[in-house]
């Protein structure tokens, strides 16, 4: 066993859905860059997070519900992942992110700020995805795509290569955004629609 639960930092933790008791992890022997007797984030239970690898859950992160982070998958700061939501790999969720509702965050992804993942969906390989976006729906953000600012992703849309998508731009309704492609201010890509090469869609444009 790589750490415990340090019951004596127990933790009631009530949301507008259900109330639970977290407590901190405590390391029990050194691994990466953590030391036998650190403490770490919260979790409700040793199924949160893998004993095996080096993973781990730091700072006031918390992993409840049936999440689970595994293999060499970071959490930290006050970073939240719940419910169904599987973290692995190599990915880093950290800041204010949130990560919950079947979603997966894997590969070398990081999900950043007040970012939300949710709904299963999937962000994976180098995916950036950060500030106050949401990725939802079966969307899938991948390759070293990147998505900031207010972007809202869902509904089976597919970003990936090195596409950007960024203030309040959304994409939806199997919508595919590639290439270096760049989406931005207001504009909407939806409904089967493929955006890809070095295009830039930007002001309230529609791409339908």
């Amino acid at each position: 066993m790589k750490y415990e639960l340090d019951e004596s930092t127990a933790t009631y933790f009530e949301t507008p859905t259900q109330s639970r008791t977290l407590c901190r992890i405590k390391a029990l022997k050194d691994f990466a860059d953590v030391k036998a007797g650190d403490l770490g984030g919260y979790i409700q239970s040793e199924a949160n997070l893998s004993q095996d690898s080096n993973c781990w859950i730091y700072d006031d992160a918390i992993v409840s519900g049936n999440a689970r982070v595994v293999d060499d998958a970071v959490i930290k700061d006050k970073a939240t992942v719940d419910h169904n939501a599987i973290v692995k790999n190599n990915a880093i969720v950290k800041d204010f992110a949130t990560i919950k509702l079947n979603a997966t965050v894997a590969g070398n992804a990081t999900v950043s700020d007040h970012a939300v993942v949710s709904y299963d969906a999937l962000c994976d390989m180098y995916a950036n995805v950060s500030d106050n976006a949401h990725i939802w729906h079966n969307a899938h953000v991948s390759g070293h795509a990147r998505i900031s600012g207010k972007a809202l992703i869902l509904d089976n849309a597919t970003i990936k290569d090195h596409a950007t998508i960024t203030d309040n731009a959304s994409v939806a309704n199997n919508a595919i955004v590639c290439g270096q492609a760049l989406v931005k201010d207001k504009a909407m890509i939806m409904h089967y629609s493929i955006v890809g090469n070095d295009a830039t869609v930007l002001n309230d444009s529609v791409v339908a």
